[in-house]
């Protein structure tokens, strides 16, 4: 399931780039997961690459349980040029093949192109597929890259505003790009958000967590009911929808509530209907979801909340909350607390020579926290706003810590003597993403990455002369989810998901040059990789197993070649990833 990235920002009005293998909820039907797929022939397995001079393809789905539910199908051309649109009521259960063929006939020119499945006005799924032995292709819309002007510099709190926040300049959005699940803007609890929708196929999308059963409220308010027809959508963790609300009778507010099952993560959508949208005024947006009472600090312990910092951070110890003893022997502490994290991303842990455990952590800023024996201890490593994803940790012999994180560029952070220094090492647009950090015996950083813009997989070290890129694998979609290691020559092996062909693949250096192979091609698999290397050389790989089978698998490599085991397994829910 491919996860989306900056490059999703095309002009393609209503594209909502979720996942051919999206499960979605349509009113009393569903659309089958793992059945939408492009193919050659009706009914046909799933292609992602045409040969040239093909005139006709097919959109594959399975449904079942429709009641005169209407679907819409659309294609595009990389270029934004819509090639094909088909709408058609269904009813009951099957299998329908969409008969896809260019405007005016003729074959499809070589390239990429992109189709989309809508629900009324709402998308369920976007493929990509190519024609040809087409190239890796660039949208041509520019390289956006985050930008705060000067006279906005957003400061995230710990505690929720009661007072509403003045609306920006007419027209400027704040809160851009948020127009998929992956760039979902993160919100506080009842704090306002204004934002424009502008173009009218402008979607945006806001993200918070829940950590308390209190129902969630959000509330959407219009300036221009008459003339301005809105939706706000509430989606789960799995992109699932669960509520859908309209102004279409002329409201000015949009308010919906709900009790959460569970906590976690959830989203909101705001989009235009009808194109009825005023791209100078601002939508007012404000969600309630955490009204528990804030937790008495015990009087002998008062945790201290570390905010956002200018110049070099400095750390706060915190005296360490009372462990609990879960079942099995395990202990289990509060390490940042009490404090609440709405944009939490990927954590990094690392042990030092004492066994005292470090953690990198992000995407609000770039966090590093530390246990001495005693007491935790917390510091912004970066304070620039919403970085830190990507997170990977490592610790030198001196005990210091370096971190290799995303913030649109590849980012490095290190620390010595005199505090901490931050680096970019690629500017290229949207690059550093899945990052993994090692030090080799000279305390030289190498970190593997995945370069979304151009979909490689990348590798960046350091020695005496400087920095050094390499690109390791450019067949097509390769490189999330990458995990690094450094073998005992110093050479780096990185294991990582190929997003093309659904595959496991693992790549290594030797004094001869890269080498790649596919180590497990069983359906979607290779998801969250996880590597290490025993006292032999040899590669242990953990990943994810994704859709039918969501199993945690293992797969290792000896002198008799690779083995690959399922360590747990479940056809009812995801484990591993």
């Amino acid at each position: 399931m491919k996860r989306a990235g900056l490059r999703d920002l095309m002009p393609i009005a209503l594209v909502l780039c979720l996942s051919a293998l999206l499960v979605s909820t349509i009113y009393a039907g569903i659309i089958v997961p793992g059945s939408v797929r492009m193919t050659d022939t009706p009914g046909g397995a799933e292609m992602t690459q045409f040969a040239s001079g093909i005139s006709v393809v097919y959109l594959v789905f399975d449904y079942s349980d429709m009641h005169n539910e209407e679907f819409m199908v659309r294609v595009y051309y990389y270029s934004g040029e819509m090639l094909f649109e088909q709408s058609k009521v269904y009813t009951g259960s099957g299998t329908e093949s969409v008969e896809i063929s260019p405007a005016g006939g003729g074959a499809f020119l070589n390239g990429r192109y992109i189709t989309n499945l809508y629900s009324g006005l709402f998308p369920i799924s976007s493929i990509w597929w190519e024609v040809g032995g087409a190239p890796k292709i660039k949208t041509f819309l520019p390289c956006i890259v985050k930008q705060w002007p000067p006279s906005i510099t957003p400061t995230p709190t710990r505690t929720p505003a009661v007072t509403p926040t003045p609306s920006p300049t007419p027209g400027y959005d704040l809160y851009e790009p948020n127009n998929s699940f992956s760039m979902a803007y993160p919100i506080l609890s009842a704090e306002m958000y204004f934002a424009y929708i502008n173009p009218g196929s402008d979607l945006d999308y806001f993200r918070f967590d829940v950590q308390t059963s209190y129902p969630i409220a959000a509330r959407l308010t219009i300036p221009d009911p008459e003339n301005m027809t809105y939706g706000l959508d509430l989606y789960d963790a799995d992109y699932n929808r669960l509520i859908s609300k309209a102004n279409l009778a002329g409201e000015e507010t949009i308010t919906i509530t709900f009790d959460p099952p569970q906590t976690g993560r959830y989203y909101l959508k705001v989009y235009s209907i009808q194109n009825r949208f005023d791209p100078s005024r601002a939508y007012e947006l404000r969600v309630v979801f955490d009204r528990a009472p804030t937790p008495t600090p015990s009087p002998t312990s008062t945790p201290t909340v570390i905010q956002p910092t200018t110049g070099t951070p400095t750390s706060t110890p915190t005296p360490t909350p009372t462990p609990t003893s879960g079942a099995g022997g395990w202990v289990i502490e509060c390490v940042d607390c009490p404090r609440q994290f709405s944009n939490m991303t990927d954590r990094s842990l690392r042990l030092d020579a004492e066994g005292h455990p470090h953690i990198a952590y992000g995407e609000e800023h770039l966090y590093h926290a530390w246990h001495d024996g005693a007491n935790w201890h917390y510091e912004v490593v970066d304070n620039s706003p919403y970085v830190g994803q990507h997170a990977s940790l490592a610790l030198d012999a001196g005990g210091y810590p370096h971190i290799s994180y995303y913030d649109y560029h590849l980012k490095y952070a290190y620390k010595d003597a005199s505090g901490w220094n931050s680096e970019t090492e690629e500017s290229e647009c949207d690059v550093g993403n899945y990052t993994s950090l090692a030090l080799d015996g000279n305390g030289y950083p190498h970190i593997s990455y995945y370069d979304e813009w151009n979909e490689d997989l990348k590798y960046a070290y350091q020695d005496a002369s400087g920095w050094h890129i390499e690109t390791v694998d450019s067949e097509r979609d390769v490189g999330e989810d990458s995990s690094l290691a450094l073998d005992g020559n110093g050479y780096p092996h990185i294991s990582y998901y190929d997003e093309t062909n659904y595959d496991l693949k693992y790549a290594y250096q030797d004094a001869s040059g890269w080498h790649i192979e596919t180590v497990d091609s069983e359906g979607r698999v290779g998801y969250d990789t996880s590597l290490a290397l025993d006292g032999d050389g040899y590669p242990h790989i953990s990943y994810y197993d994704d859709y039918p089978k969501n199993d945690l698998k293992y797969a290792y490599q000896d002198a008799s070649g690779w083995h690959i085991e399922t360590v747990d397994r479940s056809d009812e829910r995801r484990v591993g990833n």
